[in-house]
């Protein structure tokens, strides 16, 4: 939780310098060939997402624009500017498809993201039950050890008699109880080390400042 806590301190203080620099993208992969190619669509190839078109359109007023954005002039040239949270997929229909926050997904995923929440709000659903399927793991490992723990051991607990009075049955219980506190330890181990390494692969995703590779929704939408 410590290193969750640290990249997130970081994360955030790059989100400001984002805003700072946001450009307009239209959706799409610029042109590459042979190997460049290649490495792009490896790269593309594992992330819960496709890439969908998004539309700059070219206006003469505001209402070209349609409800959720305006004619903007820059540089002699007149287009559609979205409001906050909306895009073009549509060109018939400027500034329609509502997006999803990308602050929105990083906090989720900084403070609940054990639990699938940021990658289960973008509709990444199948990282996102991997993420709870570990978390619930790692928390049913971990309280299973806590119950063998505290309920102890008779006879290290000082209590002979009633290893002494218990029947054969019991005392083999008490006897295998190291080694299932063992394999517990290691479940839980593996349980921790898989939900951080899932945790870190959705956050890169989160916070690649690449426009080529930024993350999108499960709808292939880029994040407002």
């Amino acid at each position: 939780m410590m290193v969750q806590w640290v990249i997130a301190v970081f994360t955030v203080t790059g989100n400001c310098y984002e805003a700072t620099q946001k450009t307009t993208f239209n959706g799409s992969i610029p042109y590459v060939s042979g190997d460049e190619e290649s490495a792009s669509q490896r790269r593309l190839a594992y992330r819960p997402w496709p890439v969908v078109k998004e539309y700059t359109i070219q206006c003469n007023v505001t209402a070209d624009c349609g409800a959720n954005g305006k004619c903007n002039n820059k540089n002699g040239t007149k287009k559609c500017k979205c409001h906050e949270m909306f895009t073009t997929t549509d060109i018939t229909k400027p500034c329609n498809t509502k997006q999803r926050s990308k602050t929105t997904a990083r906090e989720l995923h900084y403070f609940l993201g054990e639990v699938g929440a940021g990658a289960f709000y973008l509709g990444w659903t199948f990282w996102g039950l991997l993420s709870l399927i570990c978390f619930l793991f790692t928390s049913a490992g971990t309280c299973a050890g806590c119950f063998f723990y505290l309920t102890g051991d008779p006879e290290e607990n000082g209590n002979q008699e009633l290893v002494q009075q218990g029947t054969g049955e019991e005392n083999r219980k008490f006897a295998n109880r190291p080694q299932i506190m063992l394999y517990l330890a290691i479940a839980v181990l593996i349980g921790t080390l898989s939900l951080t390494v899932l945790w870190v692969i959705l956050l890169s995703w989160l916070i690649d400042k690449d426009k080529n590779y930024e993350a999108r929704d499960a709808d292939g939408l880029t994040l407002g």
